[in-house]
C-alpha cells in the first residue's frame, strides 16, 4: 500500500476503532481527522461548531484532506461529513483506498446513546433529525471504493486488512 487509506461513513460508524486497529495490524500510522481539525483550530470540535459555523470546520477538514491525501501510506478516520463534499471525496479516491463502513442507524443509536463524548450534529432528543441525515448520507458513503459492514469491530478489522493486503 503506498497511499493512505481512508475510512468513512456516518458517525458512530466505528471509523476510529477500526482505524486504529487496521493501523496497528499493517504497522502504519494512525490519523484522526476530527483530531487533527481540532488541533490546527486549538478548539474541540464542537467548539469549532459552537463558535465559527459548520461552513469553517469543512474549509478546514478539506485541507487536512488535502495534507493526508499526500502523506503516503496511513489510516485515516474521517469525520462524518468529509466524504460528502466533491473536492474532498475526490481527493481521497483518487489518493488512496476509499472503505465505507456501513452500519445500520439502530447500531449507530446504540452505540452512540453509551458515548460520552459531544457530537454538534447528534441531537439525542431529535431522532427523526438523526434518520433523516443518515439517510442524506448514505448516497455519498456508497461512492467509496469498497464496503465493508461495520456492524461488528472484529469482523470489519479482519475485512479492512484483508481488502487493503490484496491491493
Amino acid at each position: 500500500m503506498t497511499g493512505p487509506l481512508f475510512l468513512v461513513g456516518f458517525m458512530g460508524s466505528g471509523k476510529s476503532a477500526v482505524g486504529r486497529r487496521v493501523a496497528q495490524q499493517l504497522d502504519l500510522e494512525f490519523r484522526d481527522c476530527d483530531r487533527l481539525i481540532a488541533d490546527a483550530a486549538g478548539k474541540t470540535v464542537e467548539e469549532i461548531f459552537r463558535e465559527d459555523g459548520e461552513t469553517a470546520f469543512r474549509e478546514t477538514e478539506s485541507r487536512v484532506v488535502d495534507q493526508l491525501c499526500t502523506g503516503g501510506a496511513l489510516v485515516a478516520a474521517t469525520g462524518g461529513g468529509a466524504f460528502l463534499s466533491f473536492r474532498p471525496r475526490s481527493r481521497m479516491i483518487v489518493s488512496g483506498i476509499t472503505v465505507w463502513l456501513d452500519v445500520p442507524l439502530p447500531v449507530i443509536r446504540t452505540r452512540l446513546a453509551g458515548e460520552r463524548q459531544n457530537r454538534p450534529l447528534y441531537d439525542r432528543d431529535d431522532p427523526v433529525g438523526m434518520r433523516l441525515l443518515y439517510e442524506k448520507r448514505m448516497p455519498s458513503y456508497a461512492l467509496a471504493r469498497h464496503r465493508v459492514d461495520g456492524t461488528d469491530l472484529d469482523r470489519s478489522v479482519e475485512q479492512v486488512v484483508r481488502l487493503t493486503r490484496e491491493r
